[in-house]
């Protein structure tokens, strides 16, 4: 009974040990199920950003040329509208230079109030070319503030790309760190695994030693030296 003792301990903490580790195995199997659900999760949290990053680059390429096919055409349309403005300046100081004159030349013959009439309507003549010269460069102004407006809703559509792309970035990170604690849950589960199954091979082991063990030896054991001969 004293030789059976150790042996049945031993199986006792063995079996302890075993079903201890079992448990512990149970435990990383289910972390690995949750660990493989929020990875797929991720994955698709990952595909729905990639294709929300996509339809935001084709509505950002196309505002791009939106922008710069209207810059383009108030560049023109302001071009040209400088050339007028220019060509009318020109004939205004012409005109202007004409009117001085025909005053200066006709200052000394000019008596009667019909002949006076010719000076004022060109005077008024120039009056209204000034105004339309102010309306003009005031269009351009409004047109030129439009187009900082767009560039400048350019430059916010870049910025919010960029902040998607660093999101899409640290998505992955944390993708790369799901997998790297799923391997190493993995390799974790297959140690455990490996160690289980040799401590049960062990145990097995000593209990067929210990079973043959108690065949060929008597089931009492004393110090005597003749004893011990005999066994």
């Amino acid at each position: 009974m004293e030789a059976k003792t150790p042996a049945a301990k031993s199986v006792k903490e063995t079996a302890l040990e075993k079903a201890s580790r079992e448990k512990e195995l149970l435990e990383l199997k289910e972390s690995l199920k949750e660990a493989k659900d929020e990875n797929a999760r991720l994955m698709r949290l990952l595909e729905a950003m990639q294709q929300d990053l996509r339809i935001m680059n084709d509505s950002i390429a196309a505002i791009r040329a939106e922008v710069d096919r209207n810059v383009r055409e108030a560049r023109v349309e302001a071009e040209r509208r400088e050339s007028d403005l220019r060509a009318n300046l020109e004939r205004l100081h012409e005109e202007r230079r004409q009117v001085r004159d025909v005053v200066v030349s006709s200052a000394d013959s000019v008596t009667s109030a019909g002949q006076n009439r010719l000076i004022p309507s060109r005077v008024d003549e120039q009056e209204r070319d000034w105004q339309q010269f102010q309306l003009h460069s005031t269009v351009y102004r409004k047109q030129e503030g439009s187009q900082q407006q767009q560039q400048q809703r350019q430059e916010q559509q870049q910025q919010r790309q960029e902040q998607q792309q660093q999101e899409q970035q640290q998505q992955q990170q944390e993708q790369q760190q799901q997998e790297q604690q799923q391997q190493e849950q993995q390799q974790k589960q297959r140690s455990c695994e490996s160690e289980a199954a040799g401590e049960w091979t062990q145990v097995n082991r000593r209990k067929r030693k210990t079973a043959l063990m108690s065949k060929l030896q008597p089931q009492k054991f004393c110090s005597h030296q003749q004893c011990s001969s005999q066994q």
